[in-house]
């Protein structure tokens, strides 16, 4: 991965709050992407991670299919026999997080009360929440070494409906493989 080249950082809104969705992808630039048609499913079944959130069929399921349909529309069908031009690999990430809050209109800092142990009462409240991250590999259908890796990173709600974190998904793919083949 030493020869990929890093592209800037997007930030899409997305519909939790304030949240942001970070996208950033790299690439290998003597790859020929041009030549890239068709492509498989890297064969190899993904490592458990150990987090039944992430190790359930229907997560991989929904993320396969969000993929399949994106390459689709960008004019990559799936080839099912034969050897592909490229093969494709995911790998998801949580990470559960703290977040402190705003630490006053004034943009003054909030000190501790002695006497309390708080930090400026309830104008700096403490929360969790979980960082998702979500890679998109592309890996050369003839070396199956990485050509091409993409990212989205973003405050993941589990509490939230399933028809919500589905759009989440949804967005998080759409805005990896925008950036998929590279501008060269």
């Amino acid at each position: 991965m030493s020869r990929l080249v890093i592209l800037p950082t997007v930030l899409l809104a997305i519909l939790v709050g304030c949240a942001k969705m970070q996208i950033q992808s790299a690439h290998n630039p003597l790859t020929n992407f041009s030549t890239y048609r068709t492509y498989q499913w890297l064969p190899e079944t993904r490592p458990k991670t150990g987090d039944p959130r992430i190790d359930n069929p229907d997560l991989d399921s929904r993320i396969r299919n969000l993929m399949d349909a994106r390459l689709s529309i960008q004019g990559y069908p799936q080839k099912l026999s034969g050897p592909p031009d490229f093969y494709v690999a995911y790998h998801v990430a949580l990470k559960n997080s703290l977040s402190a809050g705003d630490p006053g209109a004034n943009y003054g800092y909030q000190f501790a009360h002695v006497d309390t142990g708080s930090w400026g009462g309830d104008k700096n409240p403490i929360g969790q929440y979980e960082r998702g991250v979500l890679l998109l590999d592309i890996l050369d259908g003839t070396t199956r070494k990485l050509v091409w890796r993409g990212s989205a990173r973003a405050d993941v709600d589990l509490s939230a409906p399933q028809t919500h974190r589905d759009e989440q998904l949804r967005k998080a793919v759409r805005g990896i493989l925008e950036r998929f083949p590279p501008r060269q």
